[in-house]
């Protein structure tokens, strides 16, 4: 009795042991593109010489560690469904009771599967295409993805865009790609300035068109502290010529601490017509910075441009804040108005000005001689800082150019 009781326990625990290898196999992926399935029986050997599957079939092989890719783990639900699968019949019904198990234990692969295996079997049975995520337009049953393609979309990195959105995103990447490229190109040959290779690298900056060099160009423009260097960085740029090189000369033109190379930038920009360039310094007349405003009608003077007639004359005398210290302050300031831009301290015209006590902030209206001078190249006539006689010249000039006569002129 005992040696019965003692052969079914080890028949039993046999059982329990094949049961949980079942439970816990493994999926062997090789490097072939094949797949076992089975239970790994070394899985602690360390280094790894050799995997001993058995497979469900009760067989043992041996798989080099060169002949597998990878090995899967399967999840006891896993292998619960693959058990339950054959007790689900093959109907409308039965398929989507084991669709919705899946959904249950979040086997959502498999759960996909058989809603459309349902489809095949109805394919009009409407709680598996809305599980499948079909909707019904226009009678039509169609998936999210048919839809979008429908009008017009394409899925590109994780969403829907728009041809005409993907082309700009890949053009702004080839563009951003180029960009690099120029950057480590001129910082090398910024490197080479001052060695025997400046030769070469002055040739090769005389070669550069290309429109993506511009953002590295202004780049290096900003930070670089030779002028000799930045001069060439900006006959560099108007070589390319494009709206962005444009607009990075009629900065400089403005910020440039050096006169010289603000002049250059405007030699170059004045040799045509360049409305966005004479609305850039337009909109610095009105800065709080009265250098800049004066720094901006130098730049118009140059352009010649009659659309900055009307803010040249409102920039004829601007008021700026100025901090005054008291007489023999660190900051103190000596304020002498005086006609043109002569006085010391903040330019201007008028008389002197003595404050006691403490800092202040005092506002000054300054006459702005290159706002005048710029006036004058513009338009022929000069009225001094007399504003009221400027305004009402600029209102006959305004009703001449508007007379039939003068449109007979211009044709």
């Amino acid at each position: 009795m005992k040696t019965r009781l003692t052969s079914g326990f080890i028949l039993l625990s046999l059982w329990v042991g094949l049961l949980a290898d079942s439970l816990y196999g493994e999926i062997f992926v090789l490097q072939n593109g094949g797949r076992i399935e089975g239970q790994l029986l070394n899985p602690d050997e360390s280094p790894r010489t050799v995997y001993l599957v058995r497979t469900p079939e009760g067989a043992q092989i041996g798989l080099s560690p060169g002949q597998v890719a990878q090995v899967l783990r399967r999840r006891p639900v896993e292998l619960e469904y693959e058990k339950i699968k054959p007790t689900y019949p093959d109907t409308v019904e039965g398929q989507l009771a084991l669709a919705q198990w899946c959904l249950e234990h979040n086997l959502l692969s498999q759960r996909r599967q058989h809603l459309e295996r349902v489809l095949q079997l109805d394919p009009n049975h409407a709680e598996a295409r809305r599980a499948l995520g079909y909707m019904l337009i226009e009678g039509a049953w169609k998936t999210r993805d048919q839809l979008m393609q429908e009008r017009g979309y394409r899925w590109y990195r994780g969403q829907w865009r728009l041809p005409q959105e993907i082309e700009l995103l890949e053009r702004k990447e080839a563009q951003q790609a180029a960009e690099r490229e120029w950057f480590a190109k001129i910082k090398l040959w910024r490197g080479w300035l001052g060695t025997n290779k400046e030769e070469q690298a002055l040739k090769n900056f005389e070669t550069i068109r290309e429109p993506a060099a511009v953002r590295p160009l202004a780049s290096f423009l900003q930070d670089e502290p030779s002028p000799a260097v930045r001069k060439l960085y900006i006959e560099t740029l108007a070589q390319i010529n494009t709206p962005e090189a444009v607009k990075v000369l009629a900065l400089q033109a403005l910020e440039d601490p050096v006169e010289e190379l603000r002049l250059t930038c405007l030699d170059w920009l004045k040799t045509e017509p360049r409305p966005e360039v004479v609305a850039l310094f337009i909109s610095r007349l009105r800065s709080k910075d009265n250098k800049m405003v004066r720094r901006a009608a130098v730049g118009l003077a140059a352009m010649k441009d009659p659309t900055a007639i009307a803010p040249l004359i409102d920039a004829l005398i601007t008021t700026h804040t100025y901090r005054i210290d008291p007489p023999g302050g660190p900051n103190a300031m000596s304020v002498t108005f005086g006609k043109g831009p002569g006085g010391s301290g903040a330019p201007g015209g008028g008389t002197g000005m003595s404050f006691g006590g403490g800092p202040k902030l005092v506002k000054i209206p300054i006459q702005n001689q290159e706002v005048l001078d710029a006036l004058v190249k513009i338009t022929g006539v000069n009225y001094q800082f007399n504003i009221p006689a400027w305004k009402s010249w600029y209102a006959q000039y305004r009703k001449t150019l508007q007379s039939p006569s003068a449109d007979a002129r211009r044709g």
